[in-house]
């Protein structure tokens, strides 16, 4: 985030970038290797200024720890159910009432984790059904097991987008990357995911590559783990 130093209207700035930058790499050096988190931080007795004074200079704690260099909570497309419970929890506690989607958005932003809504949603279908089986199971008219079942019926599967697989074929020449035939040798072009859908890969570009029909075939649902 930059700011006009000329622009008179704003109160002057006491904080230098560098020493919020160097505060957080200093909290950083106490873990090891281990992500930085915001909400940690704001717990370390060591910390020279507060977290708000990173966001107000920085927008978020994520931005903040990229310009820092530190490493930063890994993103995951697919979490235990009990991860997402424990979540959930945390963000009520939080903001001491049922969350919304841009609770969890605002809490992410604050205190350094990545559970969006969408890992709910590819559970129960949409955030708004897991919310209410929640509340079933928070106000006890069902079990966890119950909860825990409604959060397991696999969705239909939905195709790619023509758009998508489009730009995906551009991308890639139209020339399978594994065995390198092309579709102007009249060979039959796939898009397949890197990590299958079923261990909870995404339809994010970096997870799909293409293949003509026989390295498709041969891959079924395995991992391919290449770049």
């Amino acid at each position: 985030m930059t700011n006009n130093p000329w622009d008179l209207s704003r109160s002057r700035s006491t904080i230098h970038t560098d020493d919020l930058l160097n505060d957080i790499r200093a909290f950083a050096a106490t873990l090891d290797g281990k992500p930085t988190i915001g909400a940690d931080y704001n717990r370390w007795v060591g910390k020279r200024y507060s977290i708000d004074s990173v966001r107000r200079t920085f927008g978020t704690w994520e931005n903040a720890c990229k310009q820092a260099g530190v490493p930063q909570p890994a993103k995951k497309h697919f979490y235990s159910f009990q991860e997402l419970f424990d979540h959930i929890d945390n963000v009520t506690a939080w903001r001491q009432e049922r969350p919304s989607i841009d609770d969890l958005k605002k809490y992410n932003q604050l205190h350094g984790t990545t559970v969006t809504y969408d890992a709910y949603k590819r559970r129960w279908g949409s955030f708004s059904k897991f919310v209410k089986a929640y509340a079933q199971y928070k106000n006890g008219q069902i079990s966890k097991k119950q909860l825990i079942a409604l959060g397991s019926v696999k969705p239909k599967r939905q195709a790619l987008s023509p758009s998508l697989r489009a730009e995906v074929l551009r991308r890639d020449n139209y020339r399978c990357m594994d065995c390198g035939a092309a579709s102007s040798d009249g060979v039959k072009l796939h898009v397949h995911h890197r990590k299958p859908v079923s261990a909870g890969g995404t339809d994010d570009l970096e997870n799909l590559v293409t293949n003509c029909d026989q390295c498709n075939l041969g891959k079924s649902d395995k991992i391919d783990d290449r770049r």
